[in-house]
């Protein structure tokens, strides 16, 4: 059985490490359905959410998707979504992402992204 509050929560900036996430995160759903599929997804406020189910807002997929179909739509995504002001520190940044869910949601949601700077120390 699986506990009600469990978080997942990951920042990177590597496509594959983004792609390694996207299918952890489907096996983790995979609690609901021996096939977890995406029928739907909403961007709010600059963050894009994957359903498995459809909400009074979200856009229907032409058809039901799974992982390594999300995951060149997601990704595309992040390369046009806006990303705040990079943050100021000693170091570098570069554009990436975050990957959550929170149990909050977790009734339609599959995971939500959103467009996040990494930051590289010296």
């Amino acid at each position: 059985m699986r506990f009600d509050n469990a978080e997942f929560n990951v920042v990177g900036d590597r496509d594959g490490d983004f792609a390694s996430t996207m299918r952890l995160v489907f096996q983790l759903e995979g609690y609901f359905s021996d096939k977890p599929r995406a029928k739907a997804y909403k961007v709010e406020n600059n963050v894009l959410s994957i359903l498995w189910s459809t909400d009074e807002v979200s856009v229907k997929f032409p058809t039901c998707l799974g992982v390594e179909e999300v995951i060149p739509i997601a990704l595309a995504w992040l390369r046009e979504a806006k990303y705040d002001a990079q943050p100021d520190h000693d170091g570098d940044n570069k554009k990436g992402w975050h990957i959550f869910q929170s149990r909050s949601n977790f009734y339609t949601i599959i995971c939500s992204i959103e467009p996040r700077w990494t930051t590289y120390g010296k």
